[in-house]
């Protein structure tokens, strides 16, 4: 979902990109060391430099990360207020996620995979309580790993975090930064951004929470209107 928003909006400035799948580390590092022009994920990933402006953050969307159970070990679903509550419980989260830190702070029991996957597969083995993941990735792979099964998965509707997602550019990365602000202009207003959001979540089920605001402010009314509270 993200690389098609990054992509289309690239496409609509006439401008060709490529990209290198990483891990989150190696991210960093291809910008620091010039290897990459920009960079897709959280601005947490460069601490200090996404505050002091040594980087650019472009948010293209906010996800939840979210716990997903199996329901016959949660018929009635969970809430919690706070996430030190969730502490008798177990979790499982992929290294290196963004969501990690918060869920140490908090003193939650977690068993890292190496792939998102893979954590889903353990919760379905009942390795553990909860899987920890973004919603739409999460109802992705569950109906891919294990047709026809979607019911006996769900979430807890309060997330575990909030957090945007960005394009990300060292400070003299002003042209390719710039296309990009303005390639993502252009897909706001015409429609091309809802319509992606619109193939992940479906239509009329995209939240208006997913959007940040320099985005809705972009967007034509219906558009606006058509988001989900």
């Amino acid at each position: 979902m993200l690389r098609d928003i990054v992509s289309e909006a690239y496409r609509a400035v006439e401008y060709d990109v490529k990209y290198d799948l990483l891990p989150m580390s190696r991210n960093v590092w291809s910008i620091d060391s010039k290897v990459s022009e920009g960079c897709l994920g959280a601005k947490e990933w460069f601490g200090k430099r996404s505050q002091n402006g040594s980087v650019d953050c472009i948010d293209i969307i906010n996800l939840s990360f979210v716990a997903f159970y199996k329901v016959r070990n949660f018929p009635q679903g969970l809430n919690y207020d706070r996430l030190d509550e969730l502490r008798k419980y177990t979790f499982g989260n992929v290294r290196g996620s963004s969501s990690q830190s918060t869920l140490d702070a908090a003193g939650l029991q977690v068993d890292l995979t190496r792939k998102i996957e893979l954590n889903f597969l353990k919760l379905n083995a009942e390795r553990f309580d909860f899987a920890v993941s973004f919603i739409v990735a999460g109802n992705y792979l569950i109906k891919d790993l294990f047709p026809g099964k979607q019911d006996e998965f769900s979430y807890m509707k309060k997330p575990l975090l909030f957090m945007p997602l960005s394009m990300i550019f060292m400070k003299d990365k002003s042209m390719v930064r710039d296309k990009f602000i303005t390639g993502l202009e252009v897909i706001s207003r015409n429609g091309t951004y809802l319509s992606i959001l619109e193939r992940y979540y479906g239509a009329g089920r995209v939240p208006y929470s997913v959007v940040p605001e320099h985005i809705r402010n972009k967007m034509p009314a219906s558009g606006v209107k058509s988001l989900s509270e």
